[in-house]
């Protein structure tokens, strides 16, 4: 059975048509394959006992035309299946069984394909390393102490300890490629378009793309051939021909030209690396291609750019998640309570740390190198509510990585846990935290999310944590004041300090914000 597991789904597929293996014997083998690699933790949910009858089902009534006859597959825990749960890797979807089959699956499956599982994931897809699953670490069959790379750990990590042939994974910043990669196992990310992203569970919906994972490079191939196809059930998806990727694959090259981009040859690059790029391109010669240098001159912008558009896009995903229609819900004393509790207890750190609003943070620190010339070196302070801020989090990160020091001021129950991991200094009393700050950033107290737990009245707290002229005097004297918007006038901010034509820079946030926000469309859409 061990020496099963071991073969390619090329020649599984050729050896079951040619009936020298049946899909009950594949199964079982990869069966036990993943019962004696519990330890690997790369199954989230097992199927075992329903594959195992749908193989026996097909052996009895094989259709050898179809392109995955008879075969056993896991896939990652990302894709909704039907009458199966369906987790992300989080808490909050523990309890969730889908009604209604994700279109890459349901192409999987109409090819002759059988589930034998859910695999591990980081939440959300929220990760690079396969630790932030709410159902543990997944482990690298290489190497048990090295991570198996996310956020498609679990399905690297299946291919590669052989507890399925193929696989399928999810990529929006490289959770396919880079998993694969540490693993010695083939990763795809496909055209955005080309694989549909109806029934995945979203994280940024226009960089979630599904793609195969696979031993090699014609598993991969042939599985692209199955889950590629037009769907008019997402309209990102586009209609134009697929090709026969598998049987297009050969090794002649001869006569191609292939560019080598001059921005990938990062500074600092490791020995062990760059040998391994001047291998590949030595490789592609000796084949008869041509390489040439050429410039990918945005490339720099790459990485910025992902993370305005992934946090915004991810925040907005996850606002479904309140507890009422289905998942994990939370005892509350009222509705918004149990919304609270159902977030705070079903999502895990890394989704909560990635709630975000990212063109909120690049029009602030537009708006202070505007009128201080600078960032580095600068004491900013952030008052208020600071544990529902998505503003908050987003200009610590940005403040942080632009030379800031950063104080963060609110009221023990509305201070996030764990906030000084991020780089801060917190204060409880504003009036120390305020002192000889170069800006005063407030926020807004939102209203709709406060009950009697958090606040007592707006009239306390705008004694102690309202920005008025008395508390300001202890910033700098050339300090401005910042708010996101829409203020809550005599509970926030002093109403004289909110329109202060010298100190006040709230109108041109809001100025700037317009640009900032029409400059990212310019280039997203360009």
């Amino acid at each position: 059975m061990s020496d099963i597991t071991k073969q390619s789904l090329t020649e599984l597929v050729e050896n079951i048509k040619n009936k020298k293996l049946s899909s009950t014997d594949i199964t079982k083998a990869f069966i036990e394959r993943s019962e004696k690699s519990e330890e690997l933790n790369a199954y989230i949910t097992e199927d075992f006992a329903s594959a195992l009858d749908k193989a026996k089902k097909f052996d009895q009534k094989p259709n050898l035309d179809l392109k995955l006859p008879g075969i056993p597959m896991a896939v990652k825990d990302l894709f909704c299946t039907k009458d199966v749960k369906t987790t992300a890797g989080s808490k909050i979807l523990n309890n969730f069984v889908p009604s209604y089959e994700s279109t890459v699956t349901d192409n999987i499956w109409k090819e002759g394909a059988i589930l034998l599982g859910k695999l591990n994931c980081d939440e959300f897809a929220m990760g690079s390393s396969n630790e932030t699953s709410f159902f543990g670490n997944v482990q690298n069959p290489i190497d048990k102490d090295l991570v198996p790379g996310g956020s498609s750990g679990g399905s690297a990590s299946a291919v590669a300890g052989q507890l399925t042939p193929i696989t399928i994974g999810t990529d929006t910043g490289g959770s396919i490629r880079q998993p694969a990669s540490f693993t010695g196992t083939v990763g795809l990310k496909p055209t955005y378009g080309s694989c549909s992203r109806y029934g995945i569970v979203a994280f940024a919906s226009s960089l979630d793309q599904a793609g195969p994972m696979a031993q090699n490079v014609k598993d991969c191939a042939l599985l692209q051939e199955v889950i590629s196809a037009y769907d008019p059930k997402d309209s990102t998806s586009i209609d134009f021909k697929r090709n026969q990727y598998s049987k297009e694959l050969t090794n002649n090259i001869k006569g191609k030209k292939i560019g080598i981009p001059k921005e990938y040859r990062v500074d600092g690059m490791p020995k062990e690396i760059e040998d391994l790029w001047q291998k590949g391109i030595q490789y592609v010669k000796d084949c008869g291609a041509e390489t040439i240098d050429i410039s990918l001159p945005h490339t720099s912008y790459a990485l910025p750019t992902y993370y305005i558009v992934a946090p915004a896009e991810a925040s907005s995903n996850l606002a479904r998640y309140d507890g009422v229609k289905y998942g994990f819900r939370a005892k509350g004393e009222n509705l918004i309570d149990m919304y609270e509790k159902t977030r705070s207890e079903g999502f895990g750190a890394e989704v909560q740390r990635r709630r975000e609003h990212p063109t909120q943070a690049l029009l602030d620190a537009l708006t202070i190198i505007t009128r201080k010339n600078k960032i580095e070196g600068l004491k900013i302070a952030i008052c208020g509510d600071i544990l529902h801020s998505r503003v908050a989090r987003s200009n610590i990160y940005l403040l942080n990585m632009l030379g800031a020091e950063v104080n963060i001021i609110a009221p023990t129950n509305l201070m996030p846990k764990e906030i000084e991991k991020l780089g801060v200094n917190t204060f409880t009393d504003m009036k120390k935290g305020l002192k000889d700050c170069d800006i005063v950033m407030m926020l807004r107290l939102q209203n709709e999310r406060m009950t009697s737990s958090y606040l007592s009245s707006n009239r306390e707290y705008y004694e102690y944590y309202g920005l008025t002229p008395d508390k300001l005097e202890l910033a700098k004297s050339d300090a401005l004041i910042m708010h996101p918007g829409p203020m809550n006038r005599g509970i926030e901010i002093d109403t004289i300090l909110a329109d202060d034509i010298n100190k006040s820079v709230i109108k041109e946030q809001v100025e700037l914000g317009v640009a900032v926000r029409m400059a990212c469309l310019k280039i997203f859409c360009a």
